[in-house]
């Protein structure tokens, strides 16, 4: 490892935009990410820009800290200077950092999401071969999907607020608001059905699978960023 110190000024250049080298800093070691492919561009899975000291950022990670060795060490993140006191960061909650830990979202969110395409289908399978089966089925899927979004929908704004900064990126606007619109279209649905089923009752159900790919899309971007 070389010996040279960094500041924190002097790794705001390494930044890896626009051919930039791509430096972090971790406990006071800094290392070169710019060879990695998880740090394209000099930003990890959209939340995480080098350049920068992320002691905090990657005590969320939901990868060992190990996982930082294989990069090479560049150098020590030099000691800062004394600066004005200022508020402690905002303590991660015990609650957040289990749901994260256990990768609550990523196993939630499956169910609504799933339950509502395959109604969908299922509805539009019933409505088209004359089969009351289906419907039902496309029924019951349905309303255990609705019942199954709010857990999916609190352990992602836990997963926005703590591990991703809570930032609203044109990204994560997208799915909460693909969300939101997911579970209106259910309630809507559900209503409908009350009354009896109609063709208001067979657009709001159709509806669903778009979103649902939509939701899928926009999730897959934050999580697996284009290169």
């Amino acid at each position: 490892m070389s010996d040279k110190t960094f500041t924190l000024e002097d790794l705001t250049g390494f930044d890896g935009c626009d051919g930039r080298p791509a430096y972090i800093a971790v406990d006071g070691v800094v290392y070169d990410a710019t060879g990695s492919k998880l740090w394209r561009g000099g930003n990890h899975v959209r939340a995480h820009d080098a350049g920068r000291e992320l002691s905090r950022e990657i005590g969320m990670a939901p990868h060992p800290r190990d996982r930082l060795e294989r990069l090479p060490r560049v150098g020590l993140l030099a000691a800062a200077p004394a600066a004005p006191v200022v508020p402690p960061p905002e303590p991660v909650p015990a609650f957040a950092r289990l749901a994260h830990a256990l990768h609550a979202h990523p196993a939630s969110v499956h169910f609504p999401i799933a339950l509502c395409a395959v109604a969908a289908l299922l509805h539009a399978g019933g409505r088209i071969l004359g089969m009351a089966a289906l419907e039902t089925a496309a029924l019951i899927n349905l309303a255990i999907g609705l019942a199954s979004a709010p857990v999916a929908i609190l352990s992602g704004l836990l997963d926005w607020r703590y591990h991703y900064g809570g930032r609203l990126s044109r990204l994560f606007a997208w799915k909460l608001g693909l969300s939101s619109l997911l579970l209106a279209l259910g309630a809507s649905a559900l209503g409908l059905r009350l009354g009896g089923v109609g063709p208001a009752f067979d657009a709001l159900v159709a509806l669903h699978l778009p979103v649902v790919l939509a939701l899928g899309f926009v999730g897959g971007r934050i999580t697996f960023p284009a290169p």
